[in-house]
């Protein structure tokens, strides 16, 4: 489901950018566009915002779970806080088309990141996962979209 999300959202970001390439101001590419901007909250908001904090809550192991989630959520408000400062001056200087193609890129490297490192945590218990990385036993822990 992550990985379905973040693939839909390259996809929407690239969109997005080419059509405020390409197209011509005016009422389609503004309903084009706040299409896009619905369904990329869709996929965000349905699937990649709540698995990150499933997720952050089942990687690390109990006795630094609390702190690990802590120092988590601080990178990613700062990431947040990051995108909020640069995205009106990346759009002022660049455009809003390359912009999003900046971002579709981005998220192709997230993509590639989770296929490779993201472990797949469905039908195992918090027991099982912790004994998995604590023996570092990454053969047990399949990745996202292998069985």
């Amino acid at each position: 489901m992550f990985i379905i999300a973040q693939f839909c959202i390259i996809i929407v970001h690239l969109l997005i950018g080419l059509s405020e390439l390409f197209l011509n101001n005016g009422t389609v590419k503004g309903i084009l566009v706040l299409c896009l901007s619905v369904i990329f909250l869709a996929f965000q908001q349905g699937s990649i915002s709540p698995i990150t904090w499933l997720l952050l809550s089942e990687i690390f192991p109990l006795k630094i779970r609390g702190l690990a989630i802590s120092i988590s959520t601080f990178i990613l408000w700062i990431s947040n806080a990051l995108v909020g400062i640069f995205f009106p001056i990346s759009s002022s200087n660049f455009g809003i088309g390359p912009t999003f193609l900046t971002f579709s890129a981005l998220n192709i490297f997230a993509l590639i990141f989770s296929l490779l490192w993201l472990p797949e945590t469905k039908d195992k218990s918090l027991e099982e996962l912790e004994q998995q990385f604590i023996n570092q036993n990454w053969k047990l822990i399949r990745r996202p979209g292998k069985q």
